[in-house]
């Protein structure tokens, strides 16, 4: 993870206390290691797609790829969206059109057509071990966790926006982030082992955020700081407490984390 941090240039100390303390980042990483294992190779390979691509990158980032898919098989679903979203002007024109209200209407609606798009696959005879997930809706993704990272992605899809980014690194980072969310908000009704799909995408949330924090003035850096050392604390220690006293189950499995 901190090799592709550090590709995207985004490897602080901000970026690292948000994977440690975040939900459904580093204590989730120790329960579910294949996928986060996966998450980690992938995330780092796409980071030969943004930039100056050559043949060779390509190559590169598909041999990369497919070793981390080798770990966890639904990664193919975030190698074919890097891939879209490598070629230059398909990721400026998704980058035009992003915006707070747009990301809260693509979500809503992905949201509510869910069920409609699943029972439709559903009745062309699609069948197998994933699609099996989709046969009961599910309360277990955790709509507050959901609503918790919705709305952290929209303000931060909404600042940097507003901070003109420039980077193409960041410009991918803000696409993919934006594609996750829709992804989750279409998922999240079918629980946890769907709703965890979502996971692939956080790196690019960890890369957003430190961009949004060191473009702010000092001492909105300092407010926000403050801020993030008190939720990132409470939250990393809650979710330890859960575990301890939860012996039915395991908190780190379940993005119900927040006992929601």
């Amino acid at each position: 993870m901190s090799w592709g941090l550090k590709k995207f240039n985004s490897l602080d100390g901000v970026s690292l206390f948000v994977f440690l303390t975040f939900p459904l980042l580093f204590l989730r990483s120790l329960d579910i290691v294949r996928q986060y294992t996966a998450m980690a190779i992938v995330f780092f390979a796409s980071s030969l797609l943004v930039g100056d691509i050559s043949w060779r990158k390509r190559v590169k980032y598909i041999i990369y790829s497919f070793i981390g898919v080798g770990f966890h098989f639904p990664a193919i679903l975030l190698v074919f969206i890097n891939f879209f979203f490598s070629f230059e002007k398909l990721r400026k024109f998704f980058f035009g059109i992003l915006n707070f209200y747009n990301f809260l209407i693509f979500s809503a609606i992905a949201y509510l057509m869910s069920s409609y798009v699943i029972n439709y696959i559903s009745s062309l005879g699609f069948e197998g071990y994933y699609f099996s997930y989709f046969e009961n809706l599910s309360d277990n993704a955790g709509l507050k966790i959901f609503l918790f990272y919705e709305l952290l992605i929209a303000a931060l899809i909404f600042v940097m926006k507003k901070l003109k980014i420039e980077s193409e690194q960041q410009k991918f980072s803000c696409v993919m982030l934006f594609s996750g969310g829709v992804i989750y908000a279409f998922l999240s009704p079918y629980g946890e082992h769907l709703g965890r799909i979502f996971a692939y995408f956080l790196p690019y949330f960890i890369v957003c955020f430190s961009c949004v924090f060191n473009k702010l003035s000092a001492f909105n850096r300092a407010s926000l700081k403050a801020l993030l050392v008190i939720i990132g604390t409470a939250s990393y220690y809650y979710m330890i407490y859960l575990r301890v006293i939860d012996e039915s189950g395991d908190k780190l499995t379940n993005v119900k984390i927040f006992g929601f």
